[in-house]
């Protein structure tokens, strides 16, 4: 079950990686499809673990984290240090999700908190004279994501550490992620992308 599930959203993201961005109608759902597929080809090519989908970290945190950070335009950790509070609400949820992708109980217990990641991108400026002005080389999903990826990668040895990490002794880790659009501040014109990825492990 956990292979085809991750099979399906490989076959998603091929879709995207050409998919030119229309920033009118960004397509939140599908890049975030895109960010975990290639968050775990990037581990893939470590000879890393792969993470497993998680819906319901995508549905209780993910969201919600990039949505905080755009309401306020700020790149932080919204629910840092109250990491704690937010995945005991949902513990329960996430055993009942990971019993049903590997099709048995699987015993354990999930940490106190979450590892997380985060950032704010500027892909568009919308001018007052109403057209469209891209940024950089950022046109297609593939372009963002990869931008992404390679910020956390290459520019903070503290996300870098977090997205090639191995935090779970049963090698099981659930994940997700999400990426929303918002004003990139109240004094420019600029469009911001605000991304957050959260890794969830499974201990003994």
């Amino acid at each position: 079950m956990k292979n085809i599930l991750l099979t399906l959203i490989t076959l998603i993201s091929f879709s995207l990686n050409a998919q030119q961005i229309d920033y009118d109608n960004f397509n939140t759902k599908l890049a975030d499809s895109l960010l975990f597929v290639k968050i775990n080809e990037f581990r893939d090519s470590l000879g890393l673990s792969q993470l497993i989908y998680s819906k319901v970290i995508y549905n209780n945190i993910s969201k919600d984290v990039s949505q905080l950070q755009s309401d306020n335009m700020r790149c932080y950790h919204p629910y840092h240090p109250n990491g704690k509070t937010k995945l005991n609400s949902i513990k329960k949820q996430l055993k009942i999700e990971l019993d049903s992708i590997m099709g048995k109980t699987t015993y354990g217990k999930f940490p106190l908190g979450y590892y997380e990641v985060c950032s704010k991108l500027v892909p568009v400026r919308i001018s007052s004279w109403g057209y469209t002005t891209r940024l950089g080389k950022i046109k297609t999903y593939d372009d963002l994501i990869q931008k992404s990826i390679r910020a956390w990668v290459v520019y903070s040895p503290s996300h870098r550490k977090i997205l090639v990490g191995e935090f779970s002794n049963k090698k099981i880790m659930l994940a997700a992620g999400s990426i929303v659009m918002g004003k990139f501040n109240l004094s420019t014109s600029y469009t911001g992308m605000y991304v957050s990825f959260q890794i969830v492990p499974l201990l003994d």
